[in-house]
């Protein structure tokens, strides 16, 4: 499915799924924000705008209650579970006015800490309740830092957080410009370690993704490459600060695009897990954790993900790939700034399906829009 102009022409900014994966929550750079019906393409609810600024952050937790906020540097509270109307007002009961000195760049929450993060540009990170809809801690890098440190993702990791002996290590993960951050929410020491990702200087991590289990951590920067990190024993506790120290184990790594990845997502399938990238070059590409690729949406060629001589690495490398490239480079270059494409359930891909499970983020989409 494929929708052209979903918020006329301007650029659609991040994407969300509803908590039963039905609908599809997009949002733009005025402000706007629609949701769609994952089956037929339907806009279904148009939700109230509460600044002409990109939103940089959207959310669906119990009750598909939406939270919305970007450079507004507000949090809008909206209720999608029941109704009927296609104009959906916004509720700013939220006390976030005032709370971030710069724009929200970044935004994720732990149901089962009842938890929201946000982080701004100039790499304060506000830790808020859900219940009672107010800041609770606020966590911060170096102050002579901070300006050169913008919070460009947050990933709580839900597994850690439900295990009550690992709480006090860290459960909240950001990314600012290179450097990976673990934090912790409880106890008088915040900042459990930080490990610079990228190989060359003066790069950014703009995609953060984990396993089920919070074992794996998969980062995309802005040179192109895709990481594969074992963070399985890495900030397991405020107490123990030696496995913090230095980089976690580097498992795999390899070249994914040629330009600057804009959002990673490990997927799980069945018993096998792939990564997928998007870049602003336009593609997204499926990945084994050990860096072969399956396959590029938007390909004529199909790919089974139960087969792995179907994947493009095992394909003969000859012509026929280069041309297979160009015309999927041709195929997404029609496709505007502020559309995007929906993919099917399927083991079997033609780039009109894809077969994959949740993340550990279950209500997430890729955050990136051709």
């Amino acid at each position: 499915m494929e929708i052209r102009n979903a918020h006329g022409k301007e650029e659609v900014s991040c994407m969300a799924l509803d908590v039963h994966q039905r609908r599809l929550i997009s949002a733009a750079t005025n402000g706007t924000i629609k949701v769609w019906n994952l089956l037929n393409g339907l806009n279904l609810h148009k939700l109230e705008t509460v600044s002409n600024a990109e939103v940089t952050g959207v959310i669906c937790h119990h009750d598909n209650q939406l939270l919305a906020t970007g450079w507004s540097r507000l949090i809008a509270q909206y209720s999608i579970a029941f109704s009927e109307d296609i104009y959906v007002n916004a509720d700013l009961s939220w006390k976030s006015g005032r709370q971030h000195g710069e724009d929200i760049l970044a935004m994720d929450h732990c149901p089962g800490l009842g938890l929201l993060a946000t982080g701004s540009y100039d790499g304060e990170i506000i830790i808020w309740s859900l219940a009672l809809q107010k800041p609770i801690t606020r966590l911060q890098t170096n102050q002579q830092e901070k300006a050169h440190l913008p919070v460009h993702r947050l990933l709580f990791l839900q597994r850690r957080a439900q295990q009550s002996v690992l709480r006090s290590g860290a459960v909240l993960l950001s990314s600012q410009n290179g450097s990976v951050c673990c934090w912790s929410i409880s106890g008088p020491r915040h900042n459990q370690g930080q490990f610079y990702a990228p190989d060359g200087s003066d790069e950014s991590v703009m995609g953060l993704s984990t396993d089920q289990e919070n074992s794996l951590l998969v980062t995309g920067d802005t040179a192109g490459l895709i990481k594969v990190w074992d963070i399985s024993q890495y900030a397991l506790s405020a107490a123990d600060t030696q496995s913090a120290e230095g980089l976690p184990s580097l498992l795999h790594c390899w070249r994914g695009h040629e330009m600057a990845i804009v959002s990673s997502e490990l997927l799980a399938y069945e018993s096998q897990l792939f990564v997928l990238s998007i870049s602003v070059d336009r593609r997204a590409c499926l990945w084994t954790p050990q860096g072969s690729c399956v396959g590029c949406f938007g390909q004529e060629q199909q790919w089974d993900l139960n087969n792995p001589d179907t994947y493009q690495t095992n394909r003969e490398p000859t012509g026929p790939i280069k041309e297979e490239e160009e015309r999927t480079e041709d195929s997404q270059s029609r496709v505007s700034a502020g559309s995007f494409i929906c993919w099917g359930e399927s083991s079997e891909v033609t780039g009109t399906s894809l077969s994959a499970g949740d993340s550990q983020q279950t209500g997430s989409v890729w955050r990136s829009c051709f």
